[in-house]
């Protein structure tokens, strides 16, 4: 995928559930990211629950993901900008291991595409930049949109993605009427 791309800098991923509040692509492509994408925001009530589940983890399947090693991570690849060049290097480099992810999706969640760029990558290779997930409520929201907003201190995004989640249309959908208009 990322060879066909690799005459352009960045690869700005837009799902058809993404939308684009500003124009300001330019600006987060000269941060100079590896890959950026909305953060995977939590609840406060998630972090009590790290707890009780590690109390509870050996009674679990051995089958279950583990999604909380992602809460506070950058980010969904739903609407997520990335710079060919080391997406390419990466994937190619990593053919073993992204091949062992995929054979054992059931239990990996680093087989999740943008949780391998989010979470596995940086393991692999620490020069693999990613912003905090701070600076990245400025490129999109997705998860817990209320939330993202209020950390966001109230300033609108670049994008957003999961606009027709059912959990997140009523937040969404009344500023997406605002925004369409432009």
């Amino acid at each position: 995928f990322y060879e066909r791309f690799l005459q352009s800098e960045f690869i700005l991923i837009c799902q058809l559930d993404a939308f684009v509040f500003s124009d300001q692509l330019l600006d987060w492509c000269t941060k100079n990211y590896d890959y950026i994408g909305a953060p995977w925001i939590a609840t406060q009530e998630k972090f009590p629950l790290k707890q009780i589940n590690a109390l509870i983890k050996p009674f679990k399947s051995h089958r279950t993901k583990r999604r909380d090693v992602i809460f506070y991570k950058v980010g969904n690849g739903g609407f997520s900008l990335r710079k060919t060049a080391s997406h390419f290097k990466i994937v190619s480099e990593n053919q073993p291991l992204i091949q062992k992810l995929l054979a054992d999706k059931e239990r990996e969640l680093c087989a999740i595409e943008d949780v391998f760029w989010s979470i596995r990558v940086p393991e692999l290779n620490p020069n693999f930049k990613i912003p905090m997930y701070q600076e990245a409520l400025g490129f999109a929201m997705d998860r817990k949109p209320e939330l993202a907003l209020k950390l966001n201190n109230n300033q609108m995004p670049f994008g957003c993605h999961g606009i027709n989640k059912k959990k997140v249309d009523a937040f969404w959908k009344p500023l997406l009427e605002k925004y369409k208009k432009y």
